[in-house]
């Protein structure tokens, strides 16, 4: 049993906002409030020292296995970058050894000095030699180089695929940047990490995310190929991943395999099947969000990932189960 006392403690109670000193036993709490009122318990006494002491917070809206990815690429935001100048300082010092390919993330055109995403001329300047990808701040959108756009196939004659856009300039060609499914023309040439290398991200990320006192996570973008995400979670807790899992698996997935087992929706593994996730559109700050009239100066409404019968029939199923949907709407979840 373990005692603390002499902390603040924030209940998230209406009835008592705020505590001095709890009780734990068996890892729940037993007891809480003033310590003025503490029961003669024995235990272990804990000073807290005046400390902050907060419930665990739960990230609803999380991709883990892509934050922990990026955080091993080049960070093409603020405070790092500024410029599409200073995006390509940065890339061209990226030690693409291991992977082959050099990878950035996080920029928004509306916090860069140029006002506009970086275009294939402009990552060529940091490599022709090897293929580029760097990924828009909402994760919608991503600007490659000449070369991925060539290990890709993308040409003036690639059809725009299905909820997906190749951007193209007054030519036709294509300007190196691509929305939505069009992103996956590229992403799908990526070379994939092993089993391990993931495991091992996560158990690092894990560390980070419990530094901020985050207990429980979703991962909202499961796959089952090229390596299944419920089988990663939980090879990860078992070497130490801390925080409690609810994976989303795309709605292609749960149509395609047997997903939706009473192990796999189990809670009590730590790591589980907590819903189905859908794309209705884009993002908004990305200018691919849906809407009735166009954005401000352009003609742009969005792009329609998804059918309103997809959306349909995914709600049944999730009712079936009693599990969630998340359908990426706009750049928000539901």
């Amino acid at each position: 049993m373990k005692i603390i006392r002499n902390a603040k403690i924030y209940t998230a109670d209406t009835n008592q906002q705020t505590a001095t000193a709890m009780v734990i036993k068996d890892g729940k709490i037993l007891w809480i409030g003033q310590e003025e009122y503490l029961p003669a318990y024995q235990g272990n006494i804990i000073d807290g020292q005046g400390k902050v002491i907060i419930p665990g917070i739960i990230d609803a809206h999380m991709h883990p296995i892509m934050l922990a990815d990026v955080l091993e690429q080049v960070a093409c935001l603020p405070p790092h970058i500024h410029s599409i100048e200073g995006m390509l300082v940065a890339l061209e010092k990226y030690d693409a050894s291991q992977r082959g390919w050099i990878l950035g993330w996080g920029y928004d055109e509306g916090k860069l000095n140029e006002r506009r995403a970086p275009l294939k001329e402009d990552l060529d300047r940091a490599s022709r030699a090897l293929p580029i990808i760097v990924m828009r701040t909402c994760g919608h959108i991503i600007s490659v180089n000449s070369k991925a756009l060539a290990i890709a196939g993308i040409t003036k004659d690639t059809p725009d695929p299905q909820g997906g856009q190749i951007d193209r300039d007054e030519n036709g060609e294509p300007t190196g940047v691509l929305r939505e499914n069009a992103r996956n023309l590229v992403l799908q040439h990526l070379p994939t990490p092993s089993e391990d290398e993931i495991v091992t991200r996560l158990l690092k990320l894990s560390q980070t995310l419990a530094s901020y006192g985050v207990t429980s996570i979703t991962e909202l973008m499961a796959t089952v190929a090229p390596i299944d995400y419920l089988t990663l979670y939980r090879k990860a807790r078992e070497k130490g991943f801390k925080q409690r899992v609810a994976a989303y698996y795309i709605w292609e997935d749960i149509q395609k395999y047997e997903l939706l087992t009473a192990d796999n929706l189990d809670r009590s593994t730590g790591a589980y099947i907590g819903g189905i996730k859908l794309f209705s559109d884009g993002s908004v700050s990305g200018r691919t969000a849906l809407v009735a009239e166009p954005f401000l100066g352009g003609e742009e409404r969005g792009i329609a990932m998804t059918s309103k019968e997809e959306l349909l029939a995914a709600a049944a199923v999730t009712k079936e189960h009693g599990i969630q949907s998340s359908s990426c709407d706009g750049g928000q979840s539901y």
